[in-house]
């Protein structure tokens, strides 16, 4: 294999994290890859750093702009990209040595792998191992995508992270500047349905730092609305794919869930603004959770929240400030 592969970072205000992520791309056992990092106007050290390393890896190729968020840097780096694969590693996380290599594999193999995906491990900020977010993927599976793929949550990746896509399938695909939260799922799922399929390994390559700064760490915001728009986005994006609707329009009353809960440990003035709103779409979306993968506890959770919303929005506050 000698197929070039771009990676992108994006960077803002991570001058205690770079090295470490830039570091765990400069040694990847496979050779032939690019390093496209973007300092997205950092008003700390990381473009200093960056400056630093661009010296010791000659893969490395730093850009600088003023800042413009992560959908836009990251559009920039696709457009930035010489590869015939991309990859996206955000500056806060880092790769284990051999996830180019492994990742490249079935996409050279197989011409009708249009993405690979792999576990995802992710630690706190003391580097203990947690569970908070990600699938465990327990073997490799080749998913075809045709009029009867289902979303099924037990394979459904929603990170653009720990992910290689083949880049003619990205050919005019562009991350929403207008989502925060659900911004990887988005694309992701969109970039899927213009795959014959995709293929899963099991193996945990990129790891995933859930310090205090990251975004599932850090509450409730307005910003967090946008992860439903993203799903209903998603939902139309399976629109002539019948079973995957379904299910990704029971993922999305089970995101309405997560941010209803987030919504409760915030200020009164947020919960009167919006939980009508989320309890409405709560309500509406309910019925579909049947096409969802769901343990038998949180299925009862869910039906829970169904029936009294709002008592189980107080529960949840007093249980995580007990």
């Amino acid at each position: 294999m000698n197929d070039l592969v771009s990676v992108i970072v994006p960077a803002y205000n991570v001058e205690s994290y770079i090295e470490r992520c830039i570091n765990s791309i400069g040694n990847q056992s496979y050779s032939n890859f690019e390093i496209i990092v973007i300092n997205d106007g950092s008003n700390d050290l990381t473009f200093k750093i960056l400056e630093n390393l661009e010296k010791r890896y000659k893969m490395l190729n730093v850009y600088d702009q003023a800042n413009h968020g992560e959908a836009y840097t990251r559009n920039r780096g696709l457009s930035l990209a010489k590869g015939e694969f991309v990859c996206f590693v955000d500056a806060d996380d880092y790769i284990e040595n051999n996830f180019i290599e492994k990742m490249l594999v079935p996409l050279i193999q197989n011409h009708d792998i249009g993405i690979s995906v792999c576990n995802m491990q992710c630690i706190d900020q003391n580097n203990n191992r947690v569970h908070d977010i990600g699938i465990e993927y327990k073997k490799e599976i080749l998913i075809k995508i045709d009029s009867s793929y289902s979303f099924q949550r037990s394979v459904q990746h929603l990170s653009v992270c720990a992910a290689m896509y083949r880049k003619q399938i990205l050919k005019d695909l562009k991350f929403s500047e207008d989502i925060v939260v659900g911004l990887d799922a988005l694309f992701h799922n969109i970039a899927l349905t213009r795959c014959h399929s995709f293929y899963i390994l099991p193996d945990e390559l990129y790891v995933y730092d859930m310090h205090e700064g990251s975004i599932f760490k850090s509450g409730f915001s307005e910003r967090r609305l946008t992860e439903l728009k993203a799903w209903r986005e998603i939902i139309k994006v399976y629109s002539d794919y019948p079973f995957a609707k379904k299910s990704a329009m029971g993922e999305y009353f089970i995101r309405c869930i997560s941010v209803y809960k987030e919504l409760y440990r915030s200020d009164a003035n947020n919960i009167k603004k919006y939980s009508y709103l989320l309890k409405h779409q709560i309500r509406k979306s309910y019925k579909y959770i049947r096409y969802c993968e769901l343990p038998f506890k949180i299925r009862v959770l869910c039906t829970a929240f169904f029936v009294a919303p709002e008592l189980m929005g107080v529960i949840y506050k007093r249980y995580k400030h007990a």
